[in-house]
């Protein structure tokens, strides 16, 4: 039951995501492969929930292999937020009103800041989506054991019921 709820409630997060950054990023192509890619995941993730509630046996690796699909995804996401930050057009080139901070008597390095913060923030989604995904999975795939032991104690069961008293 609990590995069903945290799949359907992964599930809807995901799809919830989805949504957001398509209807959000209606504009930008990398808002949409995103939106796509979760959405795709979401699908996969409330499927083989709901096949986990229904015991297939199949279910903990296919979700297993879900979350390892996120990861992929988040990395791929945040390598591709920091190459391009990093290589495209300076803070001050993309928003040169930002100039008059300097020209006001305010110290302050505004592409210091902008890297400082991209690299924070990227790696530590990346970091903490390594840790989050890979523990999700890692549980998902635990669920596999119990499942196979489950699969075997109602296929001898029948054996065990009919069998003579001694």
């Amino acid at each position: 039951r609990r590995g069903r709820s945290v799949a359907h409630f992964n599930g809807w997060s995901e799809a919830i995501f989805a949504g957001l950054a398509i209807l959000f990023g209606i504009f930008s192509l990398t808002s949409l492969v995103v939106g796509a890619i979760l959405g795709v995941i979401a699908w996969r993730e409330l499927r083989w929930g709901r096949e986990l509630g229904r015991l297939d046996a199949r279910a903990p690796r296919a979700l297993a292999l879900n979350q390892l699909y996120l990861l992929a995804g988040v990395l791929g996401y945040c390598a591709w937020q920091l190459y391009s930050g990093l290589t495209g057009p300076t803070t001050l080139e993309k928003h040169p009103e930002l100039a008059q901070l300097s020209s006001s008597g305010i110290d302050l390095d505004i592409d210091s800041l902008y890297r400082t913060t991209l690299l924070a923030t990227y790696i530590g989604v990346a970091a903490l989506s390594v840790v989050l995904q890979g523990m999700t999975a890692w549980w998902y795939a635990s669920l596999r054991t119990p499942m196979r032991a489950l699969h075997g104690m109602s296929a001898s069961a029948p054996e065990r019921v009919s069998a003579p008293a001694a």
